[in-house]
């Protein structure tokens, strides 16, 4: 077969020109003459291929039975790239973290395609192949090469062949083709379980799909080269900027539990009373809170929030008692967060503050996405329980000097307040006909005792007066004792008087066993209240 002239020889000895694949066999004809005794000469004429197998069989594999012939193959192909950006804000990406489906124009799916970490979306290069081998029309997405081909066996499937008419003018009278155009549209995969927001946009474990669009249409055209026909030009619109956006939010919060503990008084006495400041790493006052009516400390809820469509940054509401930080991006969560508890030291009166073993609490926070629902972060506050604060009522215990007979205040008696356990004098003193009082929170913990060691002239020693303070604070005693109105313990010591004559009255004449004879200490006591130890 006489090949054209400009035709490319290929490997295996075929030529190419114009997308067509030349028959380089050659036939040997064999031509005998035969007298046939009758006046003729027979002739038969045989043609055979030289050598063993000719191209067609090679290429077809198989013994060629279609007879001697010259047999050519048409191959075209072309192809076209798009190109496009996956943007998540709130949080960085990862390989191949979205998918993105191509599909014809009947919603077939022909590729599936993901996203790399720079933001990238690895959409496959569009080709299209004529290729005579070709079992009919179809597509094949190679992942490997990121492929998607549509191939078919025959030029006038892949192109608009316009045949002439019957009546065509000499020369006019060839198969043109015209280009053909193939439909697609590119979404993104929505997860199932997906939430549809009704406005086109998905939300699923903190990631809002679809915020540009929901899908894109592209139209690829498909023609033949005008000066190689075996060239395929392929042209796809809308081929740029395929761009799909999601945004990432989450949030999660925690708090700490802490009491106030008040010994020597009742916590229910004294709500909203203790003030505790809870301030951040760098010092700076975040809030002041208070406690309840059962001690609990109302400490702040600690929030943390990532959207990056907020304002970035910390602030405190104090209707709702909490302190929200705010980033845009997931990765500008800090590793720990470090906040101070201090209380306030206040001045309520015959109060010690921070009479615990702590001062002061470190609380460190920490925000992690969940590894299975993404839109919660897990929040832990450390520590989160028993954040207490312990203070002290000044409790105070208070001796009155008076005369078992008549009631009277005495002066000029020495008593002496004595540890039991290892007789340490902790006050000695002189009555002067007040009370005289002793600061129970001073003296420890352990058994006490009242003991007069000199009494006034004419007055034998009183009886011994015995309380105990516990390792809590805890005031008890199983002496007789009143309770002023500031919650303190006042005991009375009796001296009977030496056996004379006098004009002192019984104690039941001076009105009752609390009626001490002095007036206007008379008028304060009878203001006082009885309370269990």
């Amino acid at each position: 077969e006489v090949v054209p002239e400009g035709a490319v020889e290929n490997e295996d000895g075929t030529y190419t020109y114009n997308g067509v694949t030349y028959d380089p066999a050659v036939f040997q004809i064999t031509a005998t003459l035969h007298d046939n005794k009758k006046g003729l000469i027979e002739v038969s004429v045989e043609a055979k291929p030289e050598g063993e197998l000719t191209f067609v069989e090679k290429l077809l594999g198989y013994e060629f039975k279609f007879g001697n012939a010259f047999v050519n193959f048409y191959h075209a192909e072309g192809e076209d790239t798009i190109s496009g950006t996956k943007t998540l804000r709130g949080r960085n990406l990862t390989d191949g973290e979205y998918q993105f489906e191509i599909k014809d124009e009947d919603g077939n799916v022909l590729a599936t395609v993901s996203n790399n970490a720079d933001g990238t979306i690895n959409y496959p290069v569009f080709r299209y192949v004529v290729n005579h081998l070709a079992e009919g029309t179809s597509y094949d997405f190679d992942e490997a090469n990121n492929t998607l081909t549509l191939t078919t066996n025959n030029l006038e499937d892949m192109v608009t062949p316009v045949i002439p008419a019957e009546d065509a003018e000499e020369g006019s009278d060839l198969v043109t083709y015209e280009p053909k155009d193939y439909i697609y549209t590119i979404n993104e995969v929505i997860p199932e379980g997906a939430t549809d927001n009704g406005d086109g946009t998905y939300t699923y474990k903190g990631v809002t799909y679809n915020e540009l669009v929901n899908d894109y249409t592209l139209t690829a055209t498909v023609a033949v080269n005008a000066d190689d026909m075996g060239i395929l030009d392929v042209s796809i619109d809308n081929k740029e900027g395929l761009d799909f956006s999601n945004a990432y939010r989450a949030k999660g919060e925690d708090t700490v539990v802490g009491k106030k503990i008040l010994k020597g008084a009742d916590i229910k006495d004294y709500e909203g009373l203790f003030s505790f400041t809870v301030s951040d790493s760098e010092g700076n006052l975040i809030t002041t809170v208070t406690n309840d009516a059962e001690g609990n400390i109302l400490y702040p809820t600690f929030r943390y929030v990532v959207n990056p469509d907020a304002e970035a940054g910390a602030v405190y509401d104090e209707e709702e008692n909490v302190y929200t930080v705010t980033v845009n991006a997931y990765e500008d969560l800090a590793e720990v967060y470090r906040y101070k508890v201090t209380e306030v030291e206040g001045d309520i009166e015959d109060m010690a503050y921070n009479v615990g073993e702590k001062l002061e609490y470190d609380i460190t926070v920490t925000a992690v996405a969940d590894d299975e629902d993404q839109s919660i972060l897990n929040v832990v506050a450390l520590p989160n329980t028993a954040v207490d604060f312990v203070n002290r009522q000044y409790f105070k215990a208070g001796l009155y000097k008076v005369s078992e007979n008549s009631g009277e205040a005495l002066k000029g008696a020495v008593i002496r307040l004595v540890r039991v356990d290892d007789g340490e004098i902790i006050d000695e003193w002189t009555s002067d006909g007040s009370v005289h009082m002793i600061n129970l929170i001073e003296i420890g913990t352990g058994t006490f005792r009242f003991v007069e060691v000199k009494s006034p002239s004419g007055y034998h020693l009183a009886k011994n007066i015995e309380f105990t303070m516990s390792e809590d604070g805890e005031f008890s005693s199983t002496y007789d004792h009143i309770y002023d109105d500031n919650g303190n313990a006042i005991f009375i010591m009796r001296d009977p008087k030496d056996a004379r004559t006098g004009d002192e009255a019984p104690l039941a004449a001076a009105g009752g066993a609390f009626a001490l004879g002095v007036a206007g200490l008379a008028a304060v006591l009878a203001q006082k209240k009885k309370r269990r130890a």
